[in-house]
């Protein structure tokens, strides 16, 4: 996942593959990424969560209202 288009602290929305293979649809709030995981407050989990590159499935920035 090129991440690179998209801003610190910026919302994004993403549709991620978790490790039991469900597919959740997030709205998240990037702190900082590496190579291999992005570091983001998850507002459905309502904490910080760390979510690995290659389970990203897409990511576009969020809208105010949904």
């Amino acid at each position: 996942m090129n991440l690179s288009i998209l801003e610190h602290n910026e919302m994004v929305e993403i549709v991620y593959l978790a490790h039991n293979g469900t597919f959740t649809k997030r709205k998240i709030k990037i702190s900082s990424w590496d190579e291999q995981y992005v570091f983001a407050y998850c507002f459905l989990r309502k904490q910080m969560r760390t979510f690995d590159k290659e389970n990203i499935l897409a990511a576009h920035p969020a809208t105010l209202y949904h």
